[in-house]
């Protein structure tokens, strides 16, 4: 089960994003990498023609952050 922060929550409700777009993104990666603090960054292309990224706290299942990107 994944968590959401209140600033992920934020940002989903500002740049139109769902949880189902958040699951998408997390299953379809086409970029993943992670930072020195442990958390994993999640890029992938969505079905609308974005490109969405997701910041994910991988040791708690607690997305930190959505967003739109250039492809």
């Amino acid at each position: 089960m994944l968590y959401y922060t209140d600033h992920a929550r934020e940002r989903m409700e500002q740049k139109g994003i769902s949880k189902a777009d958040v699951r998408f993104c997390l299953n379809n990666c086409k970029l993943e990498f992670e930072e020195s603090n442990g958390n994993r960054h999640y890029i992938a292309d969505h079905p609308s023609g974005g490109c969405i990224k997701v910041v994910l706290n991988s040791s708690r299942d607690t997305v930190i952050t959505v967003m739109w990107v250039e492809g």
